[in-house]
């Protein structure tokens, strides 16, 4: 029963490709209304239709049906009897007329929850408002996160509609009460009735012996009556465990839905009274699981409609399918589903809510105790029967969510749910063309391709929405065609990363605590080729954060680089002048390493080698710029070259490693290494050994296609060699050319 998708139809792709031709014309009578604001006048004619009912049963029942005139001290009463007679049709028409109830208040709540999914659905307009502000929005889906970003008048409508579902169900139960009454034949011979002589009698002897009576001590007063009291006591529990009545199933089945009994009661907790101020005290205990099921069933609607949403989105990477969308499908577009949900899943739900509704009705209900023309007293009853069926139902659903969660998604496609962000991120194309007419089509998600500037079409690193062939994604290929270093800002400043790292809840919440730890690695300096963004600091602050959760700052190998955190902490410091510099090759120099196999061991000296090599290499990158001297760097570059010979060294074990067998995977891990030594052209020239080490690696990263952008790395540094020096700015040279490349 989720809201309506104002932008389901906004997917982008290949605009590379002529339109001409194609039917663009709506398929649907553009006269006719969308399908959501049908879904909502169809929920509004439901309320009016129940608003109609029960007015008209209301004004019935004061006509039509008799009722108790008065009460024991002549009050008025505005209660009315529906049925007096046989136990049996009382008890089943107290359970249709529940039902017939809980159905109103079914829909009632249905069309409250479509209304208010409604009110919360971004429109276009509010989404590009969202993300100008560097916000983002729910999509498809209940949303209290989008009060704070939609309209005051929509906000303030949408709480006018949980103030009114609040007591739909808090009172809607309460319309009828079932009445409990025992009819006792008196016979005047044994009828009883207070003499005053008799009690005054009673009182004159209790006067004339007070002079008789003895003051005893507490102490006096335990001695001569505590036996008896206790023993007493022992009786009672005795007879409480031992003389107490059937408690098997077949006992609590006859007790049977809908009827009141006097086993059942719930006395002597000060819930009973006999005023008006009892009877609505305990129509709010009565129907209290009512109110607490009506917002519990949000959550569960809510889960549902994102599931269903992750598993079509999932879809889209596994074949062609066209757009769902809210209004006038143009192409070949679909209307979306009349709930947000397919029926195979809103059908079930609302048959459970009914029913749900229905036995807590028949759990703990309102029961008039009478006697003769008196309302004796109200309090409320209990089914056991119908108690343990709501518990049964209430697993049966908790389990549906489970199993639900449980099933593998269709493809590998990442998941956007309901993020507005993220479903524009996976609509973007390579070259950053608009094409609106694209969402008419059938679309697929997978590796996209685009026209080249001679002729023909190439394949992109990137992913995306396509009307046109697409490859699917290889396991382990990995595709970035987009910068991430302003992604990472953005999401940073979303979030403010800057100031709230340090959350506590940071240390439970496993999978925050695992993306910011992504975002941490991936904005280390030395790890991106041609980065657009500065660095952010934020392995940093992820590090302090750290020192703040119990046990202290974490030690050990990061999970995702696979390099141990000590090490990351050096090179996180990588941005600072010649000086810092030298101190952070001599850290690199003194790192002694973690606890490993003998292969991991080789690739994590690699990577200190690696940095030791690249962060000299900068120092003269940024001298060459302050002095511009050609030759200033050639004397160094043909000194010291022990640490480029380890470094070369242990890239010549790895790569022999990756032959062997179950260890190709660890080929990927040297792309850092490798960029570092190729760079170093006047040393390579020199060293035709090195250079055929850097060359086979080059070509088995090429064969294995694992790392996709590959081609676009091994560019820039055909381009370092050709130039020939070993001050050659890559950084800048992939910026000028718009790329930017993650190297870990």
């Amino acid at each position: 029963m989720g809201g309506p998708n104002p932008i389901d139809g906004e997917t982008v792709a290949d605009p590379n490709h002529s339109l001409g031709g194609q039917n663009l014309e709506n398929t649907s009578d553009t006269s006719k209304r969308a399908n959501w604001q049908v879904s909502l006048i169809g929920g509004a004619c439901a309320c009016i239709i129940v608003l109609v009912i029960n007015p008209g049963v209301t004004i019935w029942s004061s006509v039509s049906l008799k009722g108790k005139e008065t009460y024991e001290h002549g009050e008025k009463s505005n209660r009315r009897i529906i049925y007096e007679g046989s136990c049996s049709t009382s008890r089943t028409l107290s359970v249709v007329i529940h039902l017939l109830i809980n159905i109103f208040g079914s829909i009632l709540l249905a069309a409250s929850n479509y209304g208010m999914q409604c009110l919360t659905a971004p429109t276009r307009a509010d989404i590009d408002k969202a993300h100008a502000r560097k916000q983002w929005m729910d999509i498809g889906i209940l949303s209290f996160r989008n009060l704070r970003l939609v309209s005051r008048m929509r906000a303030i409508l949408w709480l006018l509609l949980v103030l009114s579902s609040g007591p739909l169900h808090l009172f809607y139960d309460a319309f009828t009460v079932d009445e409990d009454f025992r009819l006792l034949w008196e016979d005047d011979g044994y009828y009883l009735k207070d003499d005053p002589a008799e009690k005054r009698r009673v009182e004159n002897m209790i006067a004339g012996d007070l002079g008789k009576l003895d003051n005893l001590t507490a102490l006096q007063c335990i001695n001569e009556y505590g036996s008896a009291l206790c023993g007493a006591c022992a009786l009672l529990i005795w007879g409480v465990l031992i003389l107490s009545g059937p408690r098997d199933l077949k006992t609590l089945w006859n007790l049977g839905f809908g009827s009141a009994n006097e086993l059942t009661l719930i006395l002597g907790l000060r819930w009973e009274g006999n005023g008006e101020k009892s009877l609505i005290w305990n129509v709010l205990l009565a129907n209290l699981p009512q109110l607490i099921f009506s917002f519990l069933y949000f959550q569960y609607n809510s889960l549902f409609t994102c599931m269903a949403a992750v598993e079509e989105w999932s879809g889209y990477g596994n074949k062609r399918r066209s757009l769902r969308v809210s209004s006038n499908p143009r192409g070949e577009q679909r209307w979306r589903y009349f709930l947000q949900l397919p029926y195979r899943y809103s059908i079930p739900l609302l048959v459970a809510s009914i029913l749900m509704h229905w036995m807590l009705s028949q759990s703990i209900f309102i029961v008039a105790v009478e006697r003769s023309s008196i309302w004796e007293l109200f309090t409320c009853g209990y089914l056991p029967i119908a108690i343990i069926f709501v518990i049964i139902t209430a697993v049966f659903m908790a389990t549906a969510v489970f199993i639900t969660a449980l099933r593998r998604l269709p493809t590998a496609m990442p998941v956007a749910a309901s993020c507005s962000l993220a479903i524009a991120a996976a609509c973007h194309h390579p070259d950053n063309i608009p094409q609106p007419d694209a969402s008419v089509f059938p679309l697929q998600w997978g590796v996209m391709w685009r026209q080249r500037e001679g002729s023909g079409l190439e394949l992109t690193d990137h992913c995306g929405f396509s009307h046109y062939p697409i490859e699917k994604p290889q396991d382990g290929v990995f595709l970035q065609a987009q910068p991430c270093t302003p992604y990472i800002r953005m999401i940073s400043e979303v979030y403010n990363l800057n100031t709230q790292m340090n959350l506590p809840a940071l240390q439970q919440n496993v999978v925050v605590r695992h993306a910011l730890e992504l975002l941490a690695v991936m904005d280390i300096p030395q790890f991106v080729l041609g980065r657009v963004c500065p660095s952010l600091g934020l392995w940093k602050r992820f590090r302090e954060a750290q020192d703040t959760w119990e046990g202290g700052r974490r030690t050990g190998v990061e999970v995702v680089s696979g390099m141990p955190m000590d090490l990351l902490d050096i090179f996180a410091d990588a941005e600072h002048d010649d000086t810092e510099n030298l101190i952070l090759r001599l850290s690199l120099w003194k790192w002694q390493g973690d606890t490993a196999e003998c292969l991991q061991h080789n690739l994590w000296d690699a990577w200190r080698l690696a940095g030791i090599v690249d962060l000299r290499r900068r120092d003269q990158c940024r001298r060459r710029l302050q002095d511009r001297q050609a030759d200033h760097d050639a004397d160094e570059s043909y000194g010291d070259t022990s640490v480029l010979d380890r470094l070369m060294a242990v890239i010549s074990i790895i790569f022999d490693c990756s032959r062997l067998p179950r260890q190709g995977h660890v080929l990927i891990g040297l792309i850092f290494p490798l960029v570092v030594a190729s760079l170093e052209v006047p040393y390579l020239k020199r060293h035709t050994e090195a250079k055929r080490i850097v060359d086979d690696v080059r070509n088995a990263i090429k064969a294995e296609r694992t790392y996709h952008l590959a081609k676009v790395v091994f560019q820039l540094l055909d381009d370092a060699w050709n130039d020939g020096s070993s001050w050659y700015d890559i950084d800048e040279r992939a910026r000028s050319q718009g790329v930017e490349v993650a190297l870990m």
